[in-house]
């Protein structure tokens, strides 16, 4: 008798509603199911599988679950077994993200000295054979200070704050998958529902019956190739470093031609290349005191890969090929003694970016120069740089990301793909909910963001339907903020993904958000502290869902416009104590009348749970925006410190 894995020793079984254990033994037999006390029946198929659901489980644990036969031929005893809340995690990198890639959240959980035995978590391995899976091959893991690491971590600040607040076990069914879309994590059948997504279904189906599509001999595991083959089709590779050749690293190099650009910020945007490489060089006064002492250069996240000189020598160099591997990483490279001389030394960087943007991202603190040994010495690298292209590739074009052409088994940005691999696997597993996080995937473009709130919603009806299980709550998580702090941001994409993300949860029944436009990095899209995220998320479970009453489960969220003395009020819900700013500026809100042009509010009033907003550039106000942009600024929030969501409504 084979039962499912998540039927494998310390498993956590969900309490308060009938559980379906399923596996494969004899065909046509008689199977029974026993736990804690509390046995069922059931009949396997003419193939041998069979399901059968368990009535309601007492709380608790540890138990032994027994399936067998009638005829005792057939016999499986699942041991250590835990009763309690079961929820599913899903999403891209943010929720794949684990709690060692925050050491010091990792420090944070481990100096708790929380009970590993009644937290626990099962990560569904990647699948992308586009094959519908039944079986997946993983294990139940405790919370203990040696496997914790590899939990995701926001879930397992999720489950943490639950099971200190229920005080019942809980359990993390975790399957995501970084850089993915939403519509790899969506049924065939849901997707044939959407008409913005039928047609590209359509034609890679209609691609996929050719050979060329099973010619990777590992397409039923994980293809990291897949992303390096969109790039190498649709990016240019690196011809060479011909700058070096001209002397361009040397301190006595005449740059006086060059273009100025300002560092830290975009080359392409300030229009002194395309895509391509890029050399960028600095000349700075070494003072006295720094004689013969080892040095400490700091550069931000460049993108995508840079090779750095100091006085003409190699200092550092990250990524090859086409790598991103050190998309957006700060760089911090030494400076060995015997280059560091008195009076005035040349840094230069040759930077590659072989798609998308080409920049030197990051918060000016983070171009610095200092002596190895006293990091408070230091000397600013921001402002003027003097820069020049070595290679011009001009504004290289690319399919968006869920293209026919690039979708296909090995490839999870592949319609359905996830969902038949790592979702259809659990399917009808006892569980409470699920939580999400993703989205950054299909934020490319304005269109994209508009089309994700459809997308949402229909992934949350697709799942319920497919559990069985009724409403079932849904609980995701709102983008962080990421990139260049702005007020407004008119083409931002990040900011109508929110609001779709907005709309979806206003619209699905039992589905809220947790706001995180005040715990993201400016620099990393994928921040560090994953602790807020999952404790939000815990709060809207709390509050909704086990109807917690001591708990506030989000900040502000808009509820109505009203139009008035010319201006426009917004009142809200979840204002409890109140509307607040953190730094006493009212920030981030924009109106725009019938033109369609926003300008900044210059009357920002609050009164108890509303906000009276006013523009002496707006005669009749008829929109407002609120933190519209990547990164925005503005501090509205509530009595609990909770933040407000970011909005738009007319």
């Amino acid at each position: 008798m084979k039962l499912s894995n998540l039927f494998s020793d310390g498993a956590v079984l969900q309490r308060g509603m009938p559980v379906p254990v399923w596996g494969t033994t004899e065909p046509e037999s008689v199977v029974k199911i026993t736990c804690a006390g509390v046995s069922a029946y059931g009949a396997s198929s003419s193939t041998g599988e069979f399901l059968v659901r368990l009535p309601e489980l007492p709380v608790g644990g540890p138990y032994e679950l027994v399936a067998e036969t009638a005829s005792g031929r057939d016999r499986a005893v699942v041991r250590d077994v835990m009763v309690g809340e079961v929820w599913l995690a899903s999403g891209q990198s943010n929720m794949e993200f684990t709690l060692s890639s925050s050491p010091q959240q990792y420090r944070e959980f481990c100096a708790l000295r929380t009970d590993p035995s009644t937290l626990r978590m099962i990560t569904v391995p990647k699948s992308v054979s586009s094959a519908q899976q039944r079986e997946f091959d993983a294990k139940w893991m405790y919370a203990t200070e040696e496997s914790v690491g590899m939990f995701s971590a926001v879930a397992l600040w999720f489950a943490y704050r639950l099971r200190e607040k229920l005080n019942v076990p809980v359990g993390i069914i975790h399957s995501s998958w970084g850089g993915t879309f939403a519509e790899a994590w969506t049924s065939r059948s849901t997707l044939m529902r959407n008409p913005e997504v039928r047609n590209v279904l359509l034609e890679y189906e209609s691609l996929l019956p050719a050979s060329h599509s099973w010619g990777k001999a590992n397409f039923f595991q994980q293809l990291p190739s897949s992303k390096q083959e969109f790039f190498q089709k649709y990016g240019k590779a690196d011809p060479g470093n011909a700058g070096l050749g001209r002397g361009w690293a040397e301190p006595s190099f005449d740059d006086s031609s060059w273009k100025k650009i300002q560092i830290p910020g975009s080359w392409i945007t300030q229009k002194i290349a395309g895509n391509g490489v890029v050399w960028a060089r600095l000349r700075v006064s070494i003072p006295e005191r720094w004689k013969g002492r080892n040095l400490s250069l700091h550069l931000g996240g460049i993108d995508k890969q840079d090779i750095t000189y100091f006085n003409g020598r190699e200092v550092g160099r990250s990524g090859k090929g086409f790598e991103d591997l050190y998309w957006n990483v700060p760089r911090n490279y030494a400076v060995p003694a015997e280059l560091v001389r008195p009076g005035e030394a040349v840094i230069a960087v040759r930077a590659f970016s072989f798609l998308y943007d080409g920049a030197f991202n990051g918060l000016e603190e983070m171009f610095r120069l200092h002596p190895a040994d006293d990091p408070a010495d230091v000397l600013s690298l921001v402002g003027e740089w003097k820069a020049a292209p070595e290679a011009d590739f001009g504004t290289l074009e690319y399919p968006s990301i869920g293209g026919a052409e690039m979708q296909g088994p090995g490839n999870p940005n592949t319609c359905s793909i996830l969902f038949d691999g790592m979702i259809r696997p659990l399917i009808p597993c006892a569980m409470r909910g699920a939580i999400w996080y993703q989205g950054e995937t299909n934020a490319h473009s304005i269109a994209d963001s508009v089309a994700y709130e459809r997308l949402m919603a229909d992934l949350i009806d697709d799942w319920r339907f497919h559990w069985g299980q009724g409403d079932f709550p849904f609980y995701l998580v709102q983008l962080a903020n990421f990139r260049n702090p702005l007020e407004y941001e008119e083409e931002s994409t990040w900011a109508p993904l929110r609001e779709s993300q907005r709309h979806a949860c206003e619209t699905m029944k039992n589905a809220a958000m947790a706001v995180t436009t005040d715990c993201g990095e400016s620099l990393d899209i994928h921040p560090k502290d994953k602790r807020t995220v999952g404790e939000r998320l815990a709060a809207q479970a709390l509050y909704h869902t086990y109807y917690c009453p001591d708990v506030i489960p989000c900040g502000p969220l808009p509820r109505e416009l009203r139009r008035e003395n010319g201006g426009l009020r917004v009142l809200f819900e979840h204002a409890d104590g109140g509307l607040r700013f953190r730094n006493g500026k009212t920030d981030g809100f924009f109106l725009a009348g019938n033109d369609g042009v926003f300008h900044r509010a210059d009357t920002v009033e609050s009164e108890g749970a509303s906000l009276f907003l006013r523009s002496a550039d707006v005669s009749y106000p008829v929109r407002v925006r609120y933190n519209w942009a990547d990164n925005p600024i503005g501090t509205l929030c509530n009595g609990a410190d909770l933040p407000a969501s970011p909005f738009e409504l007319c």
